[in-house]
C-alpha cells in the first residue's frame, strides 16, 4: 500500500511550528511551577519552627501524601474512559442540533415553556453570583 504525501503550505508550517512552541513554553512552564511547588512543600514540612497555621498546612500535606496512590489509581482507572468518550463519527457537540425551547411546555411550572425556564434559570445564576460577589471581595 503507498503511503500518500501530505503537502503543508508555507503558513501552515509555520502555524504548526508556532503551535509546537506554545505547547512546549507551556509545559516548561508547568514542569517548572510543579518543581518550585514541591520545593516549598518540602520546606513547609520539613520546618520545625513554624507558625502554627504552617504547621496545619504541614500537616495537611502529610495526610494527603497518604492518598496519592489512591488518586493515581482513579485516574489510571478513568483514562480509558476519557480515550473513548467520544466516537468518531458522532462529531461532537459543535453538530449537535437543539429543539425549538418555545415548542416545549413544562406542567410543572405553570405551563412554562423551555425557552422561559432557561431564562429564569440564567437569571437565577446572575443573582447568585451577585450575592456572592461581596464574600467573595472580602
Amino acid at each position: 500500500m503507498p503511503i500518500k504525501e501530505i503537502q503543508i503550505s508555507i503558513v501552515e508550517r509555520e502555524e504548526l511550528c508556532l503551535l509546537l512552541a506554545w505547547i512546549c513554553l507551556f509545559l516548561t512552564v508547568s514542569v517548572l511551577s510543579l518543581f518550585v511547588a514541591w520545593l516549598f512543600t518540602r520546606e513547609v514540612v520539613g520546618s520545625d519552627t513554624a507558625t502554627p497555621a504552617m504547621q496545619h498546612i504541614a500537616a495537611s500535606i502529610k495526610f494527603a501524601k497518604r492518598h496519592y496512590k489512591t488518586v493515581a489509581a482513579l485516574i489510571c482507572l478513568m483514562l480509558p474512559t476519557f480515550a473513548f468518550a467520544q466516537s468518531e463519527h458522532a462529531g461532537g457537540e459543535a453538530s449537535l442540533t437543539l429543539p425549538d425551547l418555545k415548542s416545549v411546555n413544562f406542567a410543572n411550572f405553570g405551563g412554562l415553556n423551555g425557552h422561559a425556564l432557561l431564562s429564569i434559570g440564567l437569571l437565577f445564576c446572575v443573582g447568585g453570583s451577585c450575592s456572592a460577589w461581596p464574600s467573595m471581595c472580602n
